[in-house]
């Protein structure tokens, strides 16, 4: 009876290892993940950043072999449609240029977490998701709301107020021999003044 029973528990031991062993042996293998991405040559060191972020969070899951490249934002849309195939496989780019690398089939739709992103910026009225958004499907993942103009100025002689208007910041720099600057050579910025007025 001792020897059955130990036999017994020998099998049992015999088909737990086996288990074990078949259950080690599933284990899933590390993906092997390779990826380019692009962004101005100002942001490298903040998209190394994101990358290593990115590599850390999902080290037990694949090997990653990420490359990240110089590309201005201003001339994305050209380089990527020159050959969509050889452009990166994540890039950036000026939302001004966005409707036509949708309509060229350049960017993919976003299907994952689509409401989480929407809700981390803004909802869905949101300038940001509408500047990433083609016929109500999302397509990039917003960076700003949109490409912004700046206005730099000496709290010395402005108020918020002030700055409010060119009209009034021209009287107050007359009035203490100062003098504002803009570049007029540029179509982005001298739209500006259309923007300002309404159109």
């Amino acid at each position: 009876m001792m020897q059955r029973n130990t036999k017994k528990m020998a099998m049992c031991i015999a088909m737990c290892m086996l288990i074990i062993s078949l259950l080690c042996g599933c284990e899933k293998e590390k993906e092997n993940v390779t990826l380019s991405v692009w962004g101005a040559e100002e942001d490298q060191e903040m998209l190394r950043e994101m990358v290593d972020a990115f590599e850390e969070k999902y080290k037990d899951e694949a090997e990653f072999n990420i490359t990240i490249c110089a590309e201005n934002e201003v001339t994305c849309k050209e380089t990527v449609l020159v050959d969509p195939k050889k452009a990166a496989d994540i890039y950036a780019f000026a939302d001004d240029q966005f409707r036509t690398l949708c309509q060229n089939n350049t960017l993919l739709e976003i299907t994952e977490n689509v409401d989480e992103i929407i809700e981390a910026n803004g909802g869905k009225e949101s300038a940001a998701i509408k500047s990433a958004s083609y016929d109500g499907k999302l397509y990039a993942y917003p960076m700003t709301a949109s490409n912004g103009y700046f206005l730099y100025y000496n709290k010395e002689y402005f108020t918020e107020e002030d700055v409010k208007s060119l009209d009034k910041m021209l009287e107050i720099a007359k009035e203490n021999g100062k003098k504002i600057a803009m570049d007029f050579t540029s179509g982005w910025y001298l739209y500006s003044f259309f923007k300002g007025a309404g159109l």
